[in-house]
């Protein structure tokens, strides 16, 4: 264990620093966890599927650029895969995007089928991963997927929802 120490900078050399590696517009950012929080029923899961296509066609749907095209996976934990199947159809026909383009490029998954927990806390509190998390991390390398949607956050995990120490393990 280190000391926790102040440590000074004696110098800053920008050109060799690395770039961030955003996917989607300034909201998406390569190997980091972005939320998107606003109150229920504005849009949100109509928002990360068109997010989704945008980053399986690699085309600006949301007025951000699509910098790194890739497969996407949507685990969606509220709604059956007939509800997330008819938003996608909606998606398609409203950007006129046939299903070719995005056809083995989105998974899609439902919590009605299959929920997706990634944490539990125990008697004591602690804060418990599920096995889902590996799971989870093996498909993504397995099929090569760029970006993991996880809707609504708060439907994976059975912590308390109050607790920032038992929500930022969770995250």
């Amino acid at each position: 264990h280190h000391p926790f120490l102040a440590v000074f900078l004696t110098e800053l050399k920008t050109n060799v620093l690395p770039r961030r590696q955003w996917i989607l517009g300034r909201s998406l950012l390569h190997a980091q966890l972005s939320l998107l929080v606003a109150p229920p029923g504005v849009g949100k899961s109509t928002l990360v599927i068109i997010q989704a296509i945008a980053v399986c066609i690699a085309r600006n749907l949301t007025g951000q650029d699509v910098f790194e095209q890739g497969k996407v996976w949507i685990h969606n934990n509220e709604d059956d895969l007939h509800e997330l199947k008819r938003r996608v159809a909606a998606v398609l026909s409203y950007y006129n995007i046939s299903f070719a383009e995005i056809r083995d490029r989105l998974a899609l998954t439902s919590g009605a089928d299959r929920p997706f927990i990634v944490a539990k806390s125990d008697r004591s509190g602690m804060v418990v991963r599920q096995p889902d998390v590996a799971a989870c991390v093996e498909q993504i390398k397995v099929h090569g997927i760029k970006l993991f949607v996880v809707d609504p956050f708060s439907e994976t995990h059975e912590v308390e929802e109050n607790s920032n120490e038992q929500i930022r393990v969770v995250a």
